[in-house]
């Protein structure tokens, strides 16, 4: 009889394995469906690694399409042992590849003493690379302690040391009595001792501050001979002002430290090691004297120093009234003043009307 064959097809697909860096699997080639002989495919090795799975799973039979399976690793642990002075003083399991801790185990250094560091061998001759990290076996790190010294530091607190520095730094070891430097010296001042007074080493190092008995002087505030406030202060401490004084007619502009002097000078702001006298300069202000209501005169304003002479000026005219006087604000009769006052000022022109007849 007539018969039709038809072809079957199946893909020809390759599946590869990406070990991670571990040993490397060739890759596999088949067709789509057919049987996949996972056993055939073996465990990958990585160092400080163990092998446990491939993602995705190893399939029965060939996918569908060309696949790469990754490898899944545990990292390895190992072994590493801590000796102090020749005593086992704690271990940790480290993870491969880690930095390998310094600083562990929670190690209680005896107060005073100071580690000498981490050596890969019992006669400490070498040194744990900075950074060093875990390899594929355990290790061993071994360290000794030793004395420590500290530092004391002597602050000269505003004094001198004979060497013109203001500080001296001594150590000791850690509980042993410190030896003070030579005492430093101060411009009228007497060196009291030592703060804190213990001169017991201790585990942190330690500050010494001198103490000094401080003088105190004198700063004084004068305006036109009197004394206006008077303060006493310590050397080298905030120099205090008074309020600036008031003076009629003028203005205060600042302190001088030579009497009659006009040129101002600048306050310290610390107190030095003598007394201090400022005289206040001021300033004299003008004042103006203005005309009002002055008829046909033109009366200018009369603008001069406080307390200087004033030329009064002729009496204005007005025709059909007779002048009487210059009143204030409030129309009182005042006149022009002999001398400038200590403000400006209005003057307005009185006027009496005259009375004529027409015979």
């Amino acid at each position: 009889t007539d018969t039709t064959y038809t072809a079957i097809w199946a893909l020809d697909v390759t599946v590869s394995f990406d070990t991670l860096g571990g040993t490397e699997i060739a890759p596999m080639n088949g067709y789509a469906g057919e049987s996949f002989d996972k056993e055939a495919v073996p465990a990958p090795t990585k160092e400080g690694h163990t092998f446990i799975y491939w993602s995705p799973a190893l399939p029965d039979v060939f996918p569908d399409q060309s696949t790469t399976y990754t490898a899944v690793y545990e990292t390895n642990t190992y072994l590493v042992k801590y000796f102090v002075n020749g005593t086992e003083v704690a271990s940790s399991t480290i993870e491969y590849g880690s930095v390998i801790p310094t600083d562990l185990p929670v190690f209680d250094v005896p107060e005073g003493q100071q580690l000498s560091g981490w050596y890969t061998d019992e006669s400490l001759s070498t040194p744990l690379a900075t950074g060093a990290k875990m390899g594929v076996s355990p290790i061993t790190l071994y360290a000794t302690t030793s004395d420590k010294v500290f530092d004391a530091v002597f602050d000269a607190n505003g004094g001198v040391f004979s060497d013109g520095s203001d500080t001296k730094t001594v150590s000791a070891i850690y509980g042993t009595g410190i030896v003070a430097p030579e005492n430093p010296t101060r411009d009228n001042y007497e060196l009291l001792g030592w703060e804190p007074d213990s001169m017991i080493m201790d585990s942190e190092g330690k500050t010494f501050k001198a103490i000094w008995g401080i003088p105190t002087y004198t700063v004084e505030y004068y305006s036109d001979g009197a004394l206006v406030e008077s303060f006493t202060i310590e050397a080298g401490q905030s120099v205090e002002h008074p309020v600036n004084p008031y003076k009629t007619g003028y203005k205060f502009v600042g302190w001088t430290d030579v009497e009659g002097s006009t040129t101002p000078v600048t306050i310290p702001d610390v107190m030095p090691e003598s007394d201090l006298t400022y005289y206040a300069i001021f300033e004299i202000r003008q004042y103006t004297i203005t005309f009002k209501e002055t008829g046909e005169s033109v009366i200018d304003p009369i603008t001069q120093d406080y307390n200087s002479a004033v030329v009064a000026p002729e009496d204005p005219v007005k025709t059909g009234y007779t002048f009487t006087g210059w009143a204030d604000k409030n129309g009182n009769i005042v006149g022009v003043p002999a001398t400038m006052p200590a403000k400006n000022t209005t003057l307005t022109a009185q006027w009496q009307i005259n009375q004529y007849t027409i015979t």
